[in-house]
């Protein structure tokens, strides 16, 4: 429950840092998608509570899914597996509906998955090279999830 914590601490700060920092020299004005009906300020919160939320559920999955690597791989294949679940799909309906081009929205799903390529690679470093439980590795001797 501490690596838990301390991985989706670390990770947040992470992201919050590298959007505040990097994402308006990337994106300049903004996501190349524009929506009807925009603020005139965006709700900082909700951009806080999204990047929260996907800090945590990278450093849950971090456990689940480690397969034994160094962990600063295993965190980096965490972030890009969770960035393309969701960038990708997303970016897709994006093009659906919009008159963007293809490669503008691209750019998008590349940032999303280089960045929380990396927030996972901080979540590696913070469980370290073994971050499974007693109780998981009991259940590994009867399913192998890395076939």
């Amino acid at each position: 429950m501490r690596k838990l914590f301390l991985a989706t601490l670390g990770s947040f700060v992470f992201l919050v840092v590298v959007n505040a920092v990097l994402f308006p020299v990337f994106f300049p004005d903004g996501p190349p998608e524009q929506y009807l009906a925009v603020r005139s300020s965006p709700l900082i919160q909700y951009h806080l509570l999204a990047l929260l939320i996907t800090a945590f559920l990278m450093s849950y999955l971090y456990p689940l899914i480690w397969r034994g690597g160094a962990a600063w791989q295993e965190g980096l294949r965490v972030g890009v597996v969770m960035a393309l679940f969701v960038s990708l799909p997303e970016n897709l309906h994006v093009y659906a509906l919009t008159s963007i081009s293809f490669i503008k929205l691209l750019f998008p799903a590349l940032w999303v998955t280089v960045i929380w390529g990396l927030a996972g690679m901080v979540i590696g470093l913070i469980y370290g090279p073994h971050p499974t439980s007693a109780k998981r590795s009991r259940w590994h001797k009867f399913v192998d999830v890395t076939e």
